[in-house]
């Protein structure tokens, strides 16, 4: 999933930066997340301008786990 979103994230993150932002990648990643923020300023972590994110949740489920008045026929 990562190698089709950091493309296009990136791509986004580049053309806000030469719009003027600052953007740099926030931590380090754990799969299913990339943040980038642009903290910019004199209070560093305090004076966040822009947060581009990703967080990436994959969920499945079963009809049988459902209450009953949930399922439709």
């Amino acid at each position: 999933m990562d190698a089709a979103i950091q493309p296009a994230l990136e791509s986004i993150v580049i053309r806000l930066n030469k719009m003027g932002h600052n953007l740099t990648l926030d931590r380090e990643r754990a799969p299913g997340e990339i943040s980038y923020r642009d903290v910019s300023g004199s209070d560093g972590e305090n004076s966040c301008k822009l947060r581009v994110a990703v967080d990436t949740v994959i969920s499945t489920g079963y009809a049988d786990l459902l209450a009953p008045e949930l399922i439709d026929d």
